[in-house]
């Protein structure tokens, strides 16, 4: 799908594209500008020392929603933690992860005992259905692990070429109200700016 999609021609031809193609397509728009992914990046390396935090009491099973790089996932999580990354497209890490969707987990009912979205809720189209799709997929009592951005001020989307979303105050617990309970909510500054932040939060499934 993706070498289709990234042919000349994409938008002129967007309407007569599925709904499912139309938003790999916006997918792939978003990815083709700059990316704010840099490993040797201190404030990167200060996100993956929060993540790992976060992520300390995981057990069990744990999906990965959007997991990028699964071997740099998984090292943050306990070795008995039994790991399934989830990313749009296969990349070089197959063996530790599925291709699929957030909206759409491809998994049964009450599978995983944890669910992540470490910086990749804003990076779903529709992250209310992905919301309700991990809460589907965890088991009774599990816990949802979620690092993301909220923004303040200069949310300008239409600017931007890598998220969907530009989150705003308590959005994101809003959603989370109907299924979930909040159980810790941290926020930290983000490269120094004074319009935005990174929250890292952890809730259980109702």
């Amino acid at each position: 799908m993706r070498a289709a999609l990234s042919q000349p021609g994409l938008l002129d031809r967007f309407p007569d594209l599925l709904p499912i193609e139309q938003y790999c397509a916006f997918g792939l728009l978003k990815s083709s500008g700059a990316t704010n992914l840099d490993y040797a990046d201190l404030w990167y390396g200060r996100h993956l020392h929060r993540a790992s935090k976060l992520l300390s009491n995981a057990r069990g099973t744990f999906l990965d929603v959007g997991c990028d790089d699964a071997f740099l996932s998984r090292g943050m999580l306990a070795d008995q933690v039994q790991y399934v990354g989830l990313e749009p497209s296969a990349g070089s890490s197959e063996g530790l992860r599925v291709c699929g969707l957030g909206e759409f987990l491809p998994f049964a009912d009450q599978s995983f005992d944890g669910v992540g979205f470490q910086t990749s809720l804003d990076h779903v189209f529709d992250y209310q259905l992905a919301l309700a799709e991990a809460r589907r997929v965890l088991r009774p009592g599990g816990r949802l692990y979620l690092a993301t951005l909220l923004w303040t001020d200069k949310a300008q989307l239409y600017t931007d070429t890598a998220h969907f979303h530009h989150f705003r105050g308590a959005q994101v617990e809003a959603v989370l109200a109907d299924g979930f309970e909040v159980e810790q909510v941290d926020a930290y500054v983000w490269k120094g700016n004074t319009h935005r932040f990174g929250v890292y939060m952890t809730a259980i499934k109702k």
